[in-house]
């Protein structure tokens, strides 16, 4: 009964190395994290005096077809400014439900 047990758990951990170790699964994960932060409306935005900062986008150097390059979302306050932006950033706000009307000034 507890030898059955041990091997369940050594089979469940195995099997999340490997999960975690995929990049597919990591995308996911970091994509589930966002949205539900950013569905928080009131609590993605800061006090009135605090600054956040978002990554939305993460690319390594070389193309990756899945991923966005790099993007950083800045709000300060009610204001949102997206900077450093690369391929497929509009995607990922997108996906995330992200309030693009709010969108000061992007470059």
């Amino acid at each position: 009964m507890v030898l059955g047990a041990v091997v369940i758990v050594a089979l469940l951990s195995i099997a999340g190395v490997f999960a975690w170790s995929r990049p597919a699964f990591q995308d996911w994960l970091l994509l589930r994290g966002a949205s539900a932060q950013l569905h928080r409306s009131a609590a993605a935005f800061p006090h009135p005096d605090g600054i956040r900062v978002i990554l939305c986008g993460t690319s390594p150097p070389l193309p990756s077809k899945t991923r966005a390059k790099s993007c950083a979302a800045v709000m300060v306050g009610k204001r949102i400014f997206i900077v450093d932006t690369g391929p497929g950033f509009a995607n990922n706000l997108s996906i995330w439900g992200f309030p693009m009307a709010r969108i000061s000034a992007c470059c």
